[in-house]
């Protein structure tokens, strides 16, 4: 009988939410989110930060075997009274602006202590990662925004700034590496697949930052435990989604059947969420 070929598992690309996590677990890797935070601040002539008071990456590998928590915040930093999320989305999600206003919301809410007077509330700035089109009409694929007044450009306040980043967008331009932004999206998009490569070489020598969180990254797909425990993380997710697309299959069924047997759809509906068909 002949022995079945191993199959190769592909390699989770830094861009994954858990590879990217990975390069974020501790303050040793306070220059890589300094590099990559500036990178989008400066690319649109934001004042950069300069140091990094506090590193959340609530997505972490928890003791033995390595465990997966569940994720709330990909990447948060946090220098005095200005606190920074970027969160990354690999997949096409509705509502993405109103996620961005609710995680602002949630920094600020977290960030203030009660009794702050309104002129010293922390400035929040919310980035979203996104690898999939979203504003097909808007050419750039970095698009900052926050709050300004309807009938003319002046802006209300500085203290809720906004970035969205289109990868597929950035895909299409010829790469400037003298720009940090452009460093970090190369690099996480097709980078990592060739880092030996001249190129990429040159991009490392350019930006220490980054650098450090390749070499991260490489140390992570490296490690037998943290791919069997992005494999399990993976396979975790795979399984919850059968289980919502099962669930809506015989919540389908199952209201098809109250309709035949003459409920109107509210009662219908009202019967399948209290389980009392």
């Amino acid at each position: 009988m002949p022995h079945e070929e191993n199959k190769i598992l592909p390699i989770p690309s830094p861009l994954d939410n858990f590879m990217f996590a990975a390069g974020f677990q501790s303050m040793e890797a306070a220059p890589s989110a300094i590099s990559l935070i500036n990178a989008v601040l400066q690319n649109v002539g934001r004042p950069p930060l300069a140091v990094i008071d506090k590193l959340i990456c609530e997505q972490v590998l928890l003791g033995e075997g390595r465990k997966l928590r569940g994720c709330r915040l990909d990447l948060g930093v946090s220098e005095k009274d200005h606190h920074c999320n970027l969160e990354i989305q690999l997949s096409s999600l509705q509502h993405m602006a109103d996620r961005m206003v609710f995680n602002s919301n949630r920094m600020l809410s977290l960030n203030t202590s009660s009794g702050t007077e309104y002129g010293n509330l922390p400035k929040i700035t919310v980035i979203s990662l996104l690898n999939f089109p979203y504003r097909s009409n808007h050419p750039d694929f970095h698009q900052p925004f926050g709050l300004f007044y309807e009938k003319d450009p002046e802006q209300v306040t500085e203290k809720l700034d906004y970035h969205i980043i289109e990868i597929p967008k950035f895909s299409k331009i010829k790469p400037d590496f003298t720009n940090a932004l452009h460093r970090w999206l190369y690099y996480l998009n097709t980078g990592y697949q060739d880092p030996d490569s001249s190129i990429v070489k040159e991009v490392f020598q350019m930006d220490q930052g980054l650098y450090l969180f390749a070499q991260q990254y490489q140390r992570n797909i490296n490690d037998p435990e943290t791919l069997n425990a992005y494999y399990g993380y993976m396979m975790e997710r795979m399984d919850e989604k059968e289980r919502i697309s099962t669930a809506k299959v015989e919540g389908a069924n199952t209201l098809a059947e109250l309709i035949k047997e003459g409920y109107d759809l509210d009662t219908a509906l009202t019967m399948i969420k209290k389980d009392a068909w």
